[in-house]
């Protein structure tokens, strides 16, 4: 990908850190895509063998840098007043799933801009700095995506249920303009939900 005067080169040896082949070898066909739990990477929760070679090649820097990455994922948890502060998130109310009925507060519409998409109105969500040498640096900004140039009303849709008795969990439902997807805060919820 081009960067100014640099170029970064993103690619794969195949020796991907993933189960191939009947024996279960490590190895690689083709690129693929590393999903990891946060406590693994934290180191506090056990991760699958195959994942193990690629988190023991991080630093404890690139550890703490990838945690920090995303509020959602961020211990200790991101707080309401904080996503509220936050222009990528939109508050769109509790939700309750609750065998007795659940409720949802209303139908999500959300209009991504205010006029046709331009780059100069992508507000940036996340970024990350990447060190190219001494004196450059690559920067990667996050906004949101758009397909057409028009700027048109999208509607989301959700539903919310559970049948386990006695069980209702609420949580504040936030919209991700980031990625035009619902995020979730939890509030509180009742024994009997985490009863095995």
């Amino acid at each position: 990908m081009p960067a100014g005067n640099a170029r970064g080169l993103w690619g794969w040896s195949g020796t991907c850190f993933s189960p191939g082949g009947a024996s279960g070898a490590l190895g690689c066909s083709a690129p693929d895509v590393l999903t990891l739990n946060f406590d693994e990477i934290d180191g506090t929760a056990p991760a699958p063998v195959w994942n193990q070679p690629f988190l023991d090649s991080l630093t404890a820097d690139e550890r703490t840098a990838i945690l920090a990455y995303d509020r959602l994922g961020s211990r200790p948890f991101t707080t309401s007043t904080e996503m509220d502060a936050d222009p990528r998130f939109i508050r769109v109310g509790e939700v309750d799933a609750d065998p007795a009925g659940s409720r949802f507060p209303m139908q999500p519409t959300w209009t991504p801009c205010s006029t046709v998409a331009r780059d100069e109105d992508f507000p940036v969500f996340a970024s990350m700095e990447v060190p190219l040498s001494a004196s450059e640096t690559l920067i990667v900004e996050h906004s949101w995506l758009s397909t057409t140039l028009d700027c048109s009303t999208q509607t989301l849709g959700l539903t919310v249920g559970t049948s386990t008795p006695g069980c209702l969990i609420t949580q504040i439902a936030y919209l991700d303009r980031m990625f035009g997807t619902f995020a979730f805060l939890w509030v509180s919820s009742r024994p009997a939900c985490t009863v095995p």
